[in-house]
């Protein structure tokens, strides 16, 4: 066997199997977007606030992060 397939099996061998790292790309791909956003506003000073009014559904064209209902209950506020 090959050196490096030698190590892609041991990876693939560890403590709960290859399905934990396969939903943790799948969730990294689908909210790619989400991430780079949140991280580039984080840069410039926004942080996550709760919303004062209660959850509520989400607004079209922004990026946001849903609950379990499909709501949103917390947005980035700009550096006041």
């Amino acid at each position: 066997m090959q050196p490096q397939a030698a190590v892609a099996v041991k990876v693939l061998e560890f403590k709960g199997g290859i399905m934990p790292i396969l939903i943790l790309l799948l969730f990294a791909t689908e909210n790619e977007e989400f991430f780079s956003v949140s991280h580039e506003n984080a840069k410039n000073g926004y942080t996550w606030e709760v919303i004062e009014e209660g959850c509520r559904e989400p607004l079209p064209n922004t990026i946001y992060l849903e609950n379990g209902d499909g709501e949103v209950c917390f947005t980035q506020q700009p550096p006041s």
